[in-house]
């Protein structure tokens, strides 16, 4: 059985009041991935993010009930101004389609 995974919108951080979405999310939109398969969640922001004010939900729930862990916030890419969320080896048992 295969399950979809389907971003419409992406963790919001807060950022001096101010919402900044991540601009980049992995899996891509159109990933298709098997039900109880291993998978990496990335949320990259344009600009650096403030560790308090990042927050990730799926289908509205916080990623750590829905994955059963917290994922690790890299708060300066590889020297770039830009931080990422990062999650990896996290699997979904339900089919579906699932917001980011």
């Amino acid at each position: 059985m295969r399950l979809s995974i389907f971003v419409f919108s992406c963790a919001a951080a807060v950022w001096a009041g101010t919402p900044v979405f991540g601009q980049t999310v992995y899996p891509i939109d159109r990933a298709e991935i098997l039900v109880e398969s291993r998978f990496d969640v990335k949320v990259e922001f344009p600009g650096l993010a403030p560790p308090a004010s990042v927050v990730l939900t799926v289908n509205g729930v916080d990623h750590a009930q829905v994955f059963g862990r917290a994922a690790t916030l890299i708060e300066r890419e590889e020297g770039r101004d830009q931080s990422a969320l990062l999650l990896r080896g996290v699997s979904l048992s339900t089919p579906g389609q699932y917001q980011v």
